[in-house]
């Protein structure tokens, strides 16, 4: 029994591979090592498989947000290891899921918009470049995290046309005081400011919104992709910001002069082609 796990910093998909072959999709929250603790990492799996299960993997292929630091990547062999006491576990960060779950063995540039955000080159084997992402406090430019923190900006700043700001009030019961609570006080702050982005897909329709996502996405270009010395026009996407917004993507990238590859909410099946070729 073998697994595949992608993680984002809202949520982790577990493949279960017997003989090679998907037998079974779990799911559980997201295991981004900077967010998580330990005790939360445990229940987190063992809600999803027993003890018995535990024991007859063999090997984890775990990728992951967060894991770009050798500190984070051996915390999180170390805690998989405790629970998976059988298994060969690699860890592998999310951002060479993306790749080869777009690529393969095949080279190209890939970008990561989902909860947050990322991006590199990739030369079919390995990262060969990539402009380092910050985090949500610093960074993740054109990620949910980023599209929810100017939404609530525009909010509390007063920048929001009535008709979007009454929507905005209608759709969240919420106020200040709580939005400040948890986007400060939350143990996962950036799951929670990312909640509000599908807010922006709710309303795209309307002028405000559209551009609040285009001025989003052209952020993240600037601060990524038009960094990399390549001849590489096309760029590949996953992530679900990018495959529910991909046609304002698209249109930013080729005001970059990039052209919009493929486009998936996750490299899940890539990822499992990649182990099973």
């Amino acid at each position: 029994m073998q697994l595949i796990a992608e993680s984002g910093s809202t949520k982790t998909t577990w493949v279960v591979l017997q003989d090679g072959r998907e037998v079974e999709r779990r799911a559980s929250v997201g295991l981004n090592p900077f967010y998580v603790t330990s005790e939360t990492l445990h229940s987190s799996i063992t809600e999803i498989f027993s003890a018995e299960e535990c024991l007859k993997v063999e090997k984890v292929h775990f990728y992951g947000a967060g894991c770009s630091t050798k500190e984070n990547v051996d915390w999180l062999s170390n805690e998989m290891k405790q629970v998976f006491t059988k298994a060969q576990v690699q860890i592998n960060h999310d951002l060479l899921a993306a790749a080869r779950g777009s690529f393969g063995s095949s080279a190209g540039m890939v970008a990561i918009l989902g909860t947050g955000s990322n991006s590199c080159l990739y030369d079919g084997e390995r990262i060969v470049d990539n402009v380092p992402a910050l985090g949500f406090t610093l960074g993740d430019e054109g990620g949910g995290a980023w599209i929810g923190r100017q939404i609530l900006k525009a909010r509390y700043y007063r920048e929001m046309p009535a008709d979007v700001e009454a929507a905005f009030d209608k759709t969240f019961d919420t106020n200040l005081a709580e939005v400040l609570h948890h986007a400060y006080k939350d143990e996962l702050p950036n799951r929670y400011v990312a909640s509000f982005a599908p807010f922006a897909y709710d309303h795209i329709a309307t002028p405000f919104m559209r551009e609040l996502v285009a001025k989003s996405f052209n952020a993240f270009i600037n601060a990524y992709l038009v960094k990399y010395k390549t001849d590489q026009e096309e760029v590949s996407v996953v992530g679900s910001i990018g495959f529910y917004f991909k046609d304002i993507l698209e249109e930013e990238l080729g005001k970059h002069g990039f052209v919009l590859g493929t486009v998936a909410q996750s490299p899940i099946e890539g990822l499992i082609r990649y182990h099973n070729s």
